[in-house]
C-alpha cells in the first residue's frame, strides 16, 4: 500500500503517491492540501429566497396586532435581533411586518439548514432584514457570532424558535413569545381583500356560521380558512352544513378523502412533489414531479419495458393546482433583480405534512421510488424534512430501513443525503438517542465501510446539538483503519467540528492525544497530523475558516496548536513537507506579503523560545538529509527580515567554517 504524503493546497486537490519500503502506511487524500468538497456535504448558500409578493401584501394591509410584536420591535430597534417564538400564530408574516413596514428593511429569508455561527458578514445584503427559522441548536457564542455579523452588515433579524425549551439559559429571557391575532378581526380582513367594498354578504356569513367558532386562541390557519368557506357560501358555492363540515373536519380525514378520488397519476405525483418541495420555485416543482410520474410509471412494468412518455395538452397547470388544492405566488428573483419567480404551495398550510404521512403509510409500494426520486431531485434541505416526517409519524418495525439503504449506497448524494437526514433527526427533531443508537451499530459492525464514512459525516453535521467528546470518540473508533476514504472521512468531520469556536481546545486536546500512538501509520495519528497541517497554516481548504479562538481558550489554544506543530515538524514525512511549504513561503515572501506574515507566524513556532541555532539543529537532527534545504530556509527568513545580504553571508560562511573545524578536530 502506498504512503500517504502531504499535498500543497490548490483549486483541484489531487493525490501523491511516493513508494518507500512502508508497507502499512495509508494514503489520504484531504490533510493539509484540501479535503475535496465535492465529496462531503457542503454548506447551502445563506439567503435561501426572498418573500413573496402576497406574503409582503399580507404583512402591510392584512396585518392584525398580537401580543408580544411591541416587545420585538423594541429589541430589534436596540439589540438588531429578536428571538420570536409561536409557531402556528403567523409569526412569519408578523416577521415581515416587523422588518418591513415597521423598520423599511428589504428582507430575505435565510437557509434553516445553515449553522447559526457560520453567517459571514459579507454573505448577508447590507442594511438588510433576515428571517431565519432556525432547525440547528446553537450555542450562545454561535448566536453571538450571528450577531457581530449582522450588526456588521447593519441589518436586522428576526430568529423564528420552534423549540424554546432547546434556546441556551443564557438565552431564554430574550425569547419573545408571539400570541396569536384575533381571529374574527384577521377573517373580516381576509374577506374584504377579496370581495368588493360594497359586498357584505360574506361577513354577515362569517358571523353567522363561524362567529362562535372563531373564538379566542384560534390560529390563524382556522380563521383563513373559515374566511375562505364562508366567501364560498355566500357565492352558493357551498351550504352551510357542507362548509361546517369542511371546517370542523379533521385534516388526515381530508387527506383520505382526497385520495379515495378517481384521480390520474399525473395528479398524484404532483400532489407528493409539491408536499415535499412546497414554496419552492414552480419550474423546479414541476420538473420534478415529471420525473416522479416516469419513476412510478416504470416501477408498474416490467424490466424489459420502459414507460410511454407524458402527454403535453393533458392537464393545463392551473387547473392541476386547482385540483390539488394548491396556488403560485410571485416573488422577486433571486438572481435577477428585475424579473421574478414562481413559487407553489398548498392553500392549507398544514396540508404538505399530512399528505406525505398518507402517502407513506397507505402506498407501500411507493416507499422505495419516492425515496430514490428524493434523492435524485430535492436538495437535502427540502427532502430530508419529508423523510424525517414520516420515520417519525409513520409506524414500522424498523423505520430506518431507508436510511440504512442509502447510508451504504455506493453513490455520494445517497450518503449525503442519509447524513443530513440523521443529524436533522437528532437536532431539529430531538432524537438524539434513536441516532447515536443507528450511528454505534454502523460503527461498530465489522463491515459496511460506506455505513462508516455516512456516519462520519453525520458527527460532523450535528456536533453542535451533542457534546463534542462523544462525536470525537465516536470519530476515533472509524479511524482505526486504514482505508483511505474512511480517514478522508473522519479528516473532514473533525475540521468541520474545528470550525466551531467552543469546540477548539477539546479538538486540540484530542488530536495531541491521537499523536501519541507509537505506530507511524497508526490511523488516529494520520488523522491528527492532517487536521494539525491546516490548523497551523501550512495549507488551508476553501469551505474551512476557522475562527479566533474565545478569550477564556486563547492560552490553551495557543499552547495545544504550538504543541501540535511542534509534533508534525519532529514527523518524518509531514515535518519534511512542511519544510518545503516555508521554503516555497520564503521564496515568494519577496513580492507576496500575505505568504510572508505566514511564514513569520509558523516560524515563531519553529523557534519557540529556543535560538534560531538551537531550533536550526534540532530540526537538522530529525531532518539529516534535509540540513541544505534547512539551512536555506532559515537564509532566507533573515532576507525576509531585512538582514543586509552580505550579513548573511557572513553568519553562513562563518558557520561552515565553524562546522569545518569541528569535522576536522
Amino acid at each position: 500500500m502506498s504512503e500517504f504524503i502531504p499535498i500543497d493546497t490548490g483549486p483541484e486537490p489531487t493525490t501523491t503517491t511516493v513508494k518507500t519500503d512502508v508497507n502499512h502506511g495509508v494514503q489520504a487524500q484531504t490533510i493539509n492540501g484540501g479535503v475535496t468538497m465535492s465529496l462531503w456535504p457542503t454548506e447551502p448558500e445563506l439567503v435561501a429566497c426572498t418573500p413573496t409578493r402576497g406574503d409582503r401584501r399580507a404583512a402591510r394591509e392584512l396585518y392584525v396586532p398580537r401580543d408580544g410584536i411591541e416587545r420585538a420591535r423594541r429589541d430589534l430597534r436596540e439589540e438588531r435581533v429578536t428571538l420570536l417564538a409561536g409557531r402556528g400564530n403567523g409569526w412569519e408574516i408578523a416577521a415581515l411586518r416587523l422588518l418591513e413596514t415597521e423598520l423599511s428593511a428589504k428582507t430575505v429569508h435565510l437557509n434553516p439548514i445553515r449553522r447559526l455561527d457560520s453567517v459571514r458578514a459579507d454573505e448577508l445584503p447590507r442594511r438588510g432584514g433576515y428571517v431565519w427559522a432556525a432547525r440547528r441548536r446553537f450555542d450562545e457564542l454561535a448566536f453571538r457570532q450571528a450577531v457581530d455579523a449582522v450588526v456588521a452588515a447593519e441589518g436586522y433579524l428576526v430568529l423564528l424558535i420552534e423549540h424554546p425549551d432547546e434556546v441556551p439559559n443564557a438565552l431564554r429571557q430574550k425569547v419573545v413569545f408571539l400570541g396569536a391575532p384575533d381571529a374574527m378581526d384577521l377573517a373580516c380582513k381576509q374577506i374584504r381583500d377579496v370581495c368588493a367594498p360594497a359586498e357584505d354578504k360574506p361577513l354577515r356569513v362569517l358571523d353567522e356560521t363561524f362567529g362562535a367558532a372563531l373564538r379566542a386562541g384560534t390560529t390563524p390557519r382556522k380563521a383563513v380558512q373559515a374566511a375562505d368557506l364562508a366567501t364560498r357560501q355566500a357565492s352558493g358555492e357551498l351550504s352551510e352544513g357542507e362548509a361546517l363540515e369542511m371546517f370542523g373536519e379533521e385534516l388526515a380525514q381530508a387527506v383520505r378523502k382526497w385520495f379515495e378520488s378517481e384521480r390520474w397519476m399525473t395528479e398524484y405525483t404532483v400532489m407528493v412533489a409539491v408536499a415535499v418541495l412546497e414554496n419552492m420555485s414552480a419550474d423546479i416543482v414541476f420538473a420534478a414531479a415529471e420525473k416522479l410520474e416516469l419513476a412510478v410509471r416504470a416501477a408498474e412494468l416490467p424490466a424489459d419495458r420502459a414507460p410511454r412518455p407524458r402527454r403535453v395538452f393533458t392537464f393545463a397547470r392551473d387547473n392541476l393546482l386547482d385540483t390539488i388544492g394548491a396556488t403560485v405566488d410571485k416573488r422577486e428573483h433571486p438572481r435577477y433583480s428585475t424579473l421574478t419567480e414562481e413559487t407553489v404551495r398548498f392553500r392549507r398550510q398544514d396540508w404538505a405534512r399530512a399528505l406525505v404521512r398518507h402517502a407513506w403509510a397507505q402506498y407501500p409500494a411507493l416507499q422505495s421510488t419516492l425515496v430514490q426520486w428524493m434523492v435524485d431531485s430535492a436538495e437535502p434541505a427540502q427532502g430530508a424534512p419529508a423523510l424525517c416526517t414520516v420515520i417519525l409519524d409513520v409506524p414500522a418495525n424498523d423505520p430506518l430501513r431507508h436510511l440504512t439503504t442509502l447510508a451504504g449506497g455506493a453513490r455520494k448524494d445517497e450518503r449525503v443525503f442519509a447524513a443530513v437526514t440523521l443529524a436533522l433527526l437528532a437536532g431539529h427533531f430531538d432524537r438524539q438517542r434513536l441516532v447515536d443508537e443507528t450511528l454505534d451499530r454502523w460503527i461498530d459492525a465489522p463491515d459496511g465501510v460506506r455505513r462508516k464514512l455516512t456516519a462520519a459525516m453525520v458527527l460532523g453535521l450535528m456536533y453542535g446539538t451533542r457534546p463534542v467528546k462523544d462525536g470525537l470518540d465516536r470519530l476515533e473508533r472509524i479511524a482505526d483503519t486504514d482505508k483511505k476514504h474512511l480517514l478522508d472521512a473522519v479528516i473532514w468531520a473533525v475540521m468541520t467540528i474545528r470550525v466551531h469556536g467552543r469546540n477548539q481546545v477539546p479538538v486540540l486536546q484530542t488530536m495531541c492525544r491521537w499523536l501519541c500512538s507509537p505506530y507511524e501509520w497508526d490511523g488516529q495519528r494520520v488523522v491528527a497530523l492532517s487536521v494539525g497541517w491546516q490548523i497551523v497554516g501550512l495549507g488551508r481548504s476553501a469551505g474551512f475558516a476557522f475562527p479566533e479562538p474565545a478569550e477564556v481558550d486563547r492560552t490553551a489554544a495557543t499552547a495545544l496548536t504550538r504543541a501540535l506543530f511542534g509534533h508534525i515538524m519532529r514527523d518524518r514525512v509531514f515535518g519534511a513537507k512542511a519544510i518545503e511549504v516555508m521554503i516555497g513561503l520564503a521564496e515568494r515572501g519577496r513580492y507576496d506579503p500575505a505568504a510572508t506574515r505566514q511564514l513569520f507566524v509558523l516560524m515563531a513556532m519553529v523557534l519557540g523560545d529556543h535560538s534560531r541555532r538551537a531550533a536550526r539543529k534540532a530540526l537538522v537532527r530529525r531532518h539529516p538529509y534535509l540540513r541544505r534545504r534547512i539551512g536555506r530556509l532559515f537564509r532566507l527568513v533573515r532576507l525576509l527580515e531585512g538582514r543586509p545580504w552580505w550579513a548573511v553571508v557572513a553568519g553562513w560562511w562563518h558557520g561552515s567554517r565553524r562546522a569545518g573545524d569541528a569535522t576536522g578536530s
